[in-house]
């Protein structure tokens, strides 16, 4: 049996029945060529996102995964971390790699013992050997009874494995396979660059050449998050989703919580501790900073200070003077669509003592409404100023530096898979916005993802730069969020038709949940950050 494809108007070609789609297309110098320039990593075809060596076993119409689109750069970057683990296994046998979370432009793994310089210089050169010799990496789903499966050198199936209902993927070359959530490209020699940096106790992994910066507050959040996972016995979603069934959840979700309001405290007591009189709170879309500013203040009131909150959204200037990008979008998270020279000289105003206007943003109106009450900082009083720019130092011109107190919040880290596969914080962030949106701005699923791609570019320019200026790193990320999203989030991404561009992205998010049980949000205190997105909130952030 033939199959007849059409590649996004391309080209078209004609695949047996069975055969992967690499190797039809490999065959063919013109069409390899095509694929090649526009960089495809993976093919769109029905309601599948399959790996370039998948077989084709319909007609229809495929739609190129490229390397520059988020999924494209997850599947990248899994090929990357594969071949990191293929050549560890390589070098150091038994010593198996765990992967574990991102830092910066890479991902910090791990083995049993720290490497030392040598056998970080040993692993970089095998990576480029499996490059320079562009390996072939063969596929099938596990839903085979493969006698590959049950061999020693797979891993990821300790884990993923439990979970019957979703269709994992098997990806193996010359003596080592792992099972993943994502497609892994069909060569080595498709991976440009891959760097491994030497970082105590593991190493970080570079993709694609990418240039590593170090930061070392980020990476001790990073550090303690998941040293207090295993004092907890949680080591992935498999243990989590345990103690959904044994009810204990209940309890951990009472632990995270608490968690979060002992790390607030903390920060509390620093500020108390340095005599600070503003504390500037910045972080990336769906970090829960209006929640965290509010937590925060009612601690600083139990240190005996009084808090005065502030937000930058609300000296946005008025719609029609709002910056556009190169696509002649409006650009809010553009330093210059604030009225930067007001809010600096209120800034500076109020730690003087002197008294302003309230200002207030009509979102709808897109103007900004002076507010009848004015606004003076007390004697005891601290400014809390929250919003995407609070640590950009053109802020707060003019301000001493030992008055500031720079907080930097996002959901940091969160459960990996298995040891092979990890969980994507951006992901974690975007179901957040994708609930918070269907609830309170009657978006559409497909509106939310549409958008994604414009406030991450926003983040990388406004606020990732500065977030090494901050004094405390607050790790809003929940163990148990994810179960409790996923009744809200997996309904609107199953309306997403797969006609659409944004089908890709729904179909990555809805792979991710698949791994997840549920638990019922009645469960999540009202004080929690994450009610902020699922609505209860006690400081009714909206």
């Amino acid at each position: 049996m033939v199959h007849y494809l059409s590649v996004e108007g391309l080209f078209k070609c004609e695949v047996e029945d069975g055969q992967p789609f690499w190797d039809a297309i490999s065959t063919n110098e013109q069409y390899r060529s095509i694929l090649e320039k526009e960089e495809a990593v993976a093919i769109h075809l029905g309601k599948d996102i399959l790996p370039l060596q998948a077989p084709v076993k319909t007609d229809g119409a495929v739609r190129l995964v490229r390397r520059d689109s988020v999924l494209g750069q997850r599947i990248v970057e899994k090929m990357c971390l594969f071949l990191v683990g293929m050549a560890a296994y390589r070098l150091f046998g038994e010593k198996y790699m765990e992967i574990k979370y991102s830092y910066g432009s890479g991902i910090f793994c791990s083995m049993e013992q720290p490497l030392k310089d040598s056998e970080v210089d040993a692993l970089n050169n095998e990576v480029e050997k499996l490059i320079e010799k562009n390996v072939p990496i063969s596929w099938e789903p596990t839903s085979l009874n493969s006698s590959i499966l049950s061999s020693s050198f797979v891993r990821g199936k300790s884990s993923l494995l439990k979970y019957p209902k979703v269709e994992h993927q098997l990806f193996y070359s010359q003596g080592y396979g792992e099972i993943s959530w994502l497609p892994i490209l069909p060569s080595s020699g498709m991976v440009r660059k891959v760097n491994v940096i030497n970082y105590t106790p593991g190493f970080v992994v570079v993709p694609e050449g990418n240039v590593f910066e170090e930061i070392p507050k980020l990476f001790q959040a990073f550090f303690e998050y998941d040293q207090w996972l295993n004092v907890l016995g949680i080591r992935d979603v498999g243990d989590i989703n345990a103690l959904v069934q044994s009810r204990e959840i209940i309890e951990l979700i009472k632990v995270a919580e608490a968690l979060h309001e002992k790390r607030i405290s903390y920060i509390a007591d620093e500020i108390s501790k340095r005599e600070a009189k503003l504390v500037l709170i910045a972080g990336p879309s769906s970090s829960g900073k209006t929640s965290f500013s509010k937590r925060l203040s009612i601690q600083l009131r139990v240190n005996g200070l009084r808090p005065v909150y502030m937000g930058t959204d609300d000296y946005f200037v008025p719609r029609d003077l709002t910056p556009k990008d190169e696509n002649g979008n409006y650009d809010f998270d553009s330093l210059n669509a604030l009225d930067l020279q007001t809010l600096v000289q209120d800034i500076n105003k109020l730690l003087n003592g002197e008294e302003i206007e309230v200002k207030k943003y009509d979102f709808v109106k897109g103007v900004r409404i002076i507010q009848e009450k004015k606004m003076r900082l007390p004697s005891n009083g601290v400014l809390v100023l929250e919003g995407i720019h609070a640590l950009n130092p053109k802020t707060t011109l003019g301000v001493p530096a030992h008055v500031k107190y720079k907080i930097y919040v996002s959901a940091l880290a969160h459960l990996n898979l298995d040891e092979v596969n990890r969980t994507y914080t951006t992901d974690a962030r975007l179901v957040r916005r994708m609930v918070r949106d269907s609830f309170y701005r009657a978006y559409l699923a497909e509106e939310t993802l549409r958008q994604w791609p414009l406030v991450r570019r926003g983040e990388d320019r406004n606020i990732f730069p500065y977030q090494q200026e901050a004094d405390a790193f607050f790790n809003s990320a929940l163990p148990y969020e994810l179960l409790v999203l996923k009744p809200f989030a997996e309904p609107m991404l199953q309306q997403i038709p797969e006609t659409l561009k944004e089908y890709a992205d729904a179909w990555r998010l809805k792979r991710l949940l698949s791994y997840f049980d549920t638990c019922e949000s009645a469960f999540v205190p009202n004080t929690s950050i994450l009610r902020e997105f699922v609505g209860g909130s006690a400081f009714d952030v909206y």
